[in-house]
């Protein structure tokens, strides 16, 4: 029995040219039947700016005012360029998202432990928010 299957992938779906259709849609798009790598754009000067903003801390809106464009455009190239670590998503959280993340069956320091503070389990989140709200001390 003659087998028909692409020639560059080895899928059975034989489709034409002896190539699947996704082989054979690429050849047509880009005139071979390999990946096109995607290089991208290259990083312009303002998008360093921007990135560069964005990783000193300060906020997309007010980037946006001080380069010049629109915050659509910050996004974009944030989405693009940027990945956040673990420390800045720490310091986008408010109190609330943070007091969730911290809690987990622990008390704040200067909380002894769930029995001096009549809490337990679950209510150690409204702890630690009431500990992130308070004056830091210096230690």
């Amino acid at each position: 029995m003659n087998e028909r299957k692409c020639y560059y992938c080895g899928s059975e779906k034989y489709y034409a040219k002896g190539l699947c259709m996704p082989c054979y849609t690429r050849l047509r798009r880009n005139g071979t039947v390999e990946y096109k790598q995607r290089g991208g754009r290259p990083i312009t000067a303002k998008s360093k700016e921007i990135v560069r903003l964005k990783k000193s801390g300060i906020k997309e809106a007010k980037i946006a005012g001080l380069v010049g464009v629109s915050r659509q455009d910050v996004y974009g190239v944030l989405s693009r360029y940027y990945r956040p670590t673990n420390l800045d998503r720490i310091r986008d959280m408010n109190a609330e998202e943070l007091a969730g993340k911290l809690c987990n069956d622990n008390c704040p320091p200067g909380y002894r432990d769930a029995l001096v503070c009549g809490k337990s389990g679950f209510d150690c989140e409204a702890c630690w928010l009431d500990w992130l709200k308070q004056e830091a001390q210096d230690d």
